[in-house]
């Protein structure tokens, strides 16, 4: 690795470390003593003529029209709030609350033709592959390149551009990769490794499917395949030895599990909207967005069989400051106005 990488990527860490933990009252991590699981009643199946008329309008690029029929597909017929976790996180980030209430918009609409174009670009990527998520590191790792270090200050608005732009910082790749992932039907879960005093020292991005589990480092291009965080942590043999002490001595602390969902997943109109074409006979052709984080987490949490009582789980804030970078952002979402 170059001295310009290394530069990179400790840069890259410096940035990470900053916005997760630098802001006072972070509230988006906390540790979970009990379950919260919630139970949805199964809706009607969805109008799949309408769906396809939105997603034939995405691919048109007719931005009114799809607009038009998610509105239509899902009618304000009841008063919704947002979870608590999500206003806690809006100040630190510089966010009013109405990011997460406000009606369909033109970002909307560009987070959903960023899905269809990752799932799209995940299909041909796995196509049938019995190891997706290797497929998906290689893919990342090899497409692309770190940025310089002042490129890295500012992440693209949506996932794909880091693709078409073939560069983009640590953060970017773990981004693509879990945006990719998504879409190919993989859980994915971000982890911070912490040095003793509580600074953020190193990430590390776990994907599940209902049978593997990998972990990766994209920060030394290391794959553990078929182990997860917490194996590591119980068998520091299979650590690689370019990895310092602090590394090893931080994955004997809490980790910090994050979910790295995207923008719109945390406003109630996407929700709804992938609510209902959840419910759709045609669900399996449609790109994924709009899963809640907090239930994500939970999920993933039982699903991995996470130690609650000695871990910390939060979510994952790069994302939602990606997504200011887009020149046509609502002044009015952000904090004060």
């Amino acid at each position: 690795m170059s001295i310009r990488d290394k530069k990179t990527i400790t840069f890259a860490m410096m940035i990470f470390a900053a916005l997760l933990l630098g802001a006072a009252g972070a509230s988006f991590f906390r540790e979970y003593g009990r379950d919260y699981f919630i139970s949805r009643e199964k809706k009607p199946d969805a109008n799949a003529q309408a769906i396809l008329k939105w997603l034939d309008a995405m691919r048109k690029a007719d931005m009114k029209k799809s607009l038009l029929m998610a509105s239509m597909m899902t009618p304000d017929d009841k008063i919704c709030l947002p979870e608590m976790d999500y206003l806690k996180l809006m100040p630190p980030l510089g966010l009013n609350s109405t990011i997460l209430t406000d009606p369909f918009n033109r970002l909307d609409y560009c987070g959903w033709k960023d899905a269809l174009e990752l799932k799209e670009l995940a299909n041909s990527i796995v196509k049938n592959s019995d190891s997706p998520s290797m497929i998906l590191y290689n893919a990342v790792i090899n497409n692309i390149k770190i940025k310089s270090d002042y490129e890295s200050l500012y992440p693209s608005f949506t996932v794909m551009e880091i693709w078409k732009n073939k560069s983009g910082s640590v953060l970017d790749r773990i981004r693509l990769f879990r945006g990719l992932a998504n879409q190919a039907g993989l859980d994915v879960i971000v982890a911070g490794l912490l040095s003793k005093s509580g600074r953020l020292e190193h990430v590390l991005c776990e994907a599940r499917s209902e049978k593997t589990v990998d972990t990766f480092d994209f920060t030394f291009d290391k794959v553990f395949s078929g182990l997860s965080v917490a194996d590591l942590a119980k068998n520091s043999s299979v650590l690689p030895e370019k990895w310092p002490a602090s590394l090893r001595k931080a994955l004997q602390r809490k980790i910090v599990y994050m979910q790295p969902s995207e923008f719109q997943d945390y406003r109630l109109s996407n929700q709804k909207l992938a609510s209902h074409l959840a419910n759709s006979t045609i669900s399996r052709q449609l790109p994924v967005f709009g899963a809640s984080p907090k239930e994500a987490l939970e999920k993933y949490i039982m699903k991995a069989g996470l130690d609650k009582e000695n871990n910390i789980f939060g979510y994952w804030q790069f994302p939602l400051l990606a997504v200011k970078s887009f020149p046509e952002f609502p002044e009015k979402w952000l904090k004060g106005k």
